[in-house]
């Protein structure tokens, strides 16, 4: 038998296996239980899963100074003690359900126990290079403890989401948005879990459209989703805020790069985006009534029986409203439309490949866009006195087009011109907000059923003070208007 020939001295070393991509799935505990007899995961199971217990120990400093910088570090069982970073680097492209990355360096010395957790951790092999990893157990903590489990999907990243996905149907299966050590560390500091990311998105070294595009839907997708748990429980009006501020920016870079980006795949996300913001809104008209107009009202003009029986009706219509939001983000479409989003953030190759100009770089497109959606409110709003509702309506929404456009690019110029900008165009923004507002509450308080005495005094009163504030919000808005128009563009500027 010949010997293998050797290779050519020329030759070119082959390339080193790329690593198995990995997906973090939250689940409840309960639901957990039911994850071996899926459907799903019966018909691609290729082998017995493999389970033993696992025990991890978060440690931190006395101050607290590991997690302030968004790190932990994390021991295993017995063995060593490493840093892992909580949330990634601000300018590092990421998605719900990646997993957390060790950081460099060495833990510090005179670390203490955060929190723990005890579990055990199932691998179940599958077919297609899949494998299913199923840890379950209970986080604890000095104030409290709390059952978790985690689904992590490694393997072809296609195989990966095909899995999710029909995984998602009919479990309740999210991306995560948080680590089990941030979760430890919550629990501990009796707070909320930290965001990942949060506020408008960040181009971080995103060089073209694509790079740009999937680097918003990741950072958009990660701040809507970590609002879910807030909004469901409905106590306080700002997760629901958020979660649209998050829905609206990400729907309005979508448009803003549609001519470069619009692959069959974002287009479709798009209308996910859309019909989700329809079902979040009524919500959040009523959070937003109950929380300005309808309390100014009863404010100015002290206690009155007559106001009772309506705010009464507004309340019970704000539960109604959110037992419709509750229905929506328990629903199979919500979980399929996050694991499209951090399908869409993770696996840009895709789609790109079906993108029109994805590869168009950044330098010069940003004053492309920015000066056509600046047009476009300047051709508008020249008008603005004379506006009926509809038109005011879309000027309002170009104007906010315009907003999440200029906070997209603002970090390629940087300065004063841009701060002025930004800062005007916020108060326009705001101005039409309140106009907006009022009309808003004229329909909620005509759309309330029923007859209770007082009703049409009630309603007139609301109605007149509806009628005012749009009248004041609308000439305030002119006055924003043209002191933006005396702004110049920052990205007819240098920079870019």
């Amino acid at each position: 038998m010949d010997p293998p020939a050797e290779p050519a001295a020329d030759a070119e070393p082959p390339e080193p296996e790329a690593p198995p991509f990995a997906l973090d799935l939250v689940l409840p505990p309960e639901a957990a239980r039911r994850l071996s007899r899926h459907p799903a995961l019966t018909a691609i199971r290729r082998g017995r899963a493999r389970s033993q217990p696992v025990a991890l120990l978060w440690l931190d400093t006395a101050d607290g100074a590991l997690a302030a910088d968004h790190l932990m570090a994390e021991q295993v069982g017995a063995g060593p003690t490493r840093l892992i970073r909580l949330r990634p680097e601000p300018d590092a492209r990421t998605w719900p359900g990646q997993p957390d990355t060790d950081a460099p360096g060495e833990p510090p010395e005179g670390l203490a126990a955060v929190a723990s957790f005890r579990g055990r951790r199932s691998v179940t092999p599958c077919a297609d290079g899949v494998s299913v990893e199923l840890v379950s157990g209970q986080i604890r903590a000095v104030p409290a403890d709390l059952l978790v489990a985690r689904l992590r999907l490694a393997g072809p990243a296609q195989a990966v989401f095909a899995l999710a996905r029909a995984l998602a149907e009919d479990l309740p299966v999210l991306p995560a948005t948080a680590s089990l050590a941030e979760i430890g560390r919550a629990l501990a500091a009796q707070e909320p879990p930290r965001p990942r990311r949060s506020g408008p998105a960040l181009l971080g070294e995103a060089a073209d459209a694509g790079a740009a595009v999937a680097s918003a839907i990741g950072h958009l997708g990660l701040a809507m989703l970590h609002q879910r748990e807030g909004a469901l429980a409905g106590t306080e009006p700002e997760p629901v805020h958020q979660m649209r501020v998050a829905l609206r920016r990400l729907r309005a870079i979508l448009r803003l790069f549609r001519d470069c980006t619009g692959a069959p795949a974002l287009l479709r996300l798009e209308g996910e985006l859309k019909a989700l913001a329809g079902r979040l809104g009524p919500a959040r008209d009523w959070d937003v009534f109950l929380a300005g107009i309808g309390a100014e009202v009863p404010a100015a003009v002290g206690e009155d029986a007559r106001l009772v029986p309506l705010l009464r009706k507004a309340r019970a219509a704000r539960e109604e409203a959110y037992d419709g939001l509750r229905d929506a983000l328990g629903e199979p479409e919500f979980r399929l439309l996050a694991l499209d989003i951090a399908e869409a953030a993770a696996r840009p190759e895709a789609w790109r490949a079906a993108a029109p100009a994805a590869d168009t770089a950044l330098h010069g497109l940003g004053a492309a866009l920015l000066e056509r959606r600046w047009r476009k409110l300047r051709k508008r709003g020249r008008g603005m006195g004379k506006l009926d509702l509809a038109a005011f309506h879309a000027l309002r929404i170009e104007a906010k087009r315009l907003r999440y456009a200029a906070e997209l690019f603002a970090p390629h110029w940087p300065g004063k011109a841009t701060r002025r900008f930004l800062r005007r165009l916020a108060r326009l923004q705001d101005a039409m907000g309140l106009a907006n507002d009022a009309e808003v509450a004229r329909g909620l308080i005509g759309g309330l059923h029923g007859k209770w005495p007082g009703r049409e005094w009630a309603g007139g009163l609301f109605d007149g003070w509806c009628l005012a504030r749009v009248a004041t919000a609308r000439e305030k808005s002119l006055s924003c208007f043209a002191k933006l128009e005396k702004c110049k563009p920052f990205w007819r500027g240098r920079g870019g």
